[in-house]
């Protein structure tokens, strides 16, 4: 019976502490993944619009064809962050001022009227939330030693 005591205050412990760990690395990663996939992973894939460079052949940046969307440089990827909100929450975060604009699509400073097409790396995801339970629930398992 203190086994047992012991195991719940442990997973205990794992829900009011560790677990933002998890859900904060796991959702990090899954939108990093959005980068390497150029698109984003709700249920499925959905792929970023194309970009100008790999359409027309005869363009001067045709040599940057091959290289994938939005991963010029790593840093837009790389600002993904994860902190623990106020109550239960983890809030997950990129401190690049166009980060909202290629997220959502939204107007551009390239001159008038120029509308960022939407590239959406981070949001509500079916397929993270699955990827978070599966990662808890194994956490869990390991403390209870099941």
């Amino acid at each position: 019976m203190q086994n047992l005591i012991k195991k719940i205050e442990k997973i205990q412990y794992y829900l009011n502490s560790g677990v933002f760990e998890t859900v904060g690395s796991e959702a990090v990663r899954h939108y990093k993944k959005s980068f390497l996939d150029e698109g984003f992973t709700d249920r499925n894939l959905k792929k970023w619009k194309n970009v100008k460079r790999r359409l027309n052949p005869r363009d001067p940046k045709a040599a940057a064809a091959s290289l994938p969307i939005l991963t010029g440089s790593g840093e837009l990827a790389d600002s993904i962050k994860w902190a623990r909100g106020s109550g239960r929450t983890v809030v997950i975060s990129s401190d690049k001022v166009y980060a909202q604009v290629h997220n959502e699509g939204l107007r551009a400073g390239r001159g008038k009227g120029f509308q960022m097409p939407k590239r959406q790396f981070i949001g509500k995801s079916a397929e993270l939330t699955k990827k978070i339970n599966a990662k808890v629930a194994k956490q869990i398992n390991i403390i209870a030693n099941i």
